[in-house]
């Protein structure tokens, strides 16, 4: 019947009917009997959700069950107890779920953590986003890397880090039309002209190249 209620969204009577439960079996079964950890459980629930969120928590963790952990994660959110439902994700290996609220609450070191777990590829670049925002250029790259946003890390190499070399490695392995024409302003600014082409018909912007081989009398170079 607690169940039930609990279903329904009843807590506070839900949470009535599993104390009543609990009372009456625990002197009566053994602790490790999983009808009475399925009462605690349900203890532990409707307890968060009635807002004594301490308490709830608590039991959780001695139950330390994943399946657990997670459901009283999801009560937790949907009450804003953004952090301790983040902690509790972490708890059942939900390592998406506990990342997309560290980030939220700007905890960088949980995030740090527990990314290399993280299989999202909108968080990893939410976190790139983050690094690059306070200046730390390899991590940023480290996870646009895992985003799988090669055009940010040719665009951190260029713009932060003046470093044409690694990005031009990059480009020559993604062929990029984005990196490419990144990379061939680059050399265009610092003049040079033949990296700028080659890079741009590496990745098939040939008339970019033609027009750029005819302005700067490169077309020698253009037709190799």
């Amino acid at each position: 019947y607690a169940q039930q209620l609990e279903l329904n969204g009843n807590y506070i009577e839900a949470l009535v009917h599993y104390e009543k439960a609990l009372g009456s079996i625990k002197y009566e079964i053994d602790e490790d009997d999983e009808h009475l950890r399925m009462v605690k459980a349900g203890i532990a629930r409707t307890t968060i959700r009635c807002g004594n969120f301490s308490s709830g928590i608590k039991l959780a963790m001695e139950l330390s069950e994943k399946r657990l952990f997670f459901e009283c994660a999801e009560g937790l959110e949907q009450m804003n107890q953004i952090m301790e439902a983040a902690q509790l994700y972490e708890e059942s290996e939900n390592y998406d779920k506990a990342c997309g609220l560290y980030i939220q609450l700007k905890q960088w070191n949980k995030v740090d953590k527990i990314l290399p777990y993280v299989t999202s590829l909108k968080l990893h670049a939410l976190h790139a986003k983050a690094k690059e925002s306070e200046g730390k250029y390899r991590d940023a790259i480290k996870s646009y890397q895992l985003a799988n946003d090669l055009d940010s890390v040719v665009r951190i190499y260029l713009e932060h880090m003046a470093d044409p070399h690694s990005a031009s490695e990059i480009v020559l392995e993604s062929r990029s039309v984005d990196s490419g024409k990144l990379l061939a302003k680059f050399y265009q600014n610092i003049g040079d002209f033949e990296s700028a082409l080659q890079f741009l018909i590496i990745c098939g912007c040939v008339n970019e190249a033609f027009t750029l081989a005819h302005k700067h009398n490169k077309l020698k170079h253009y037709g190799e």
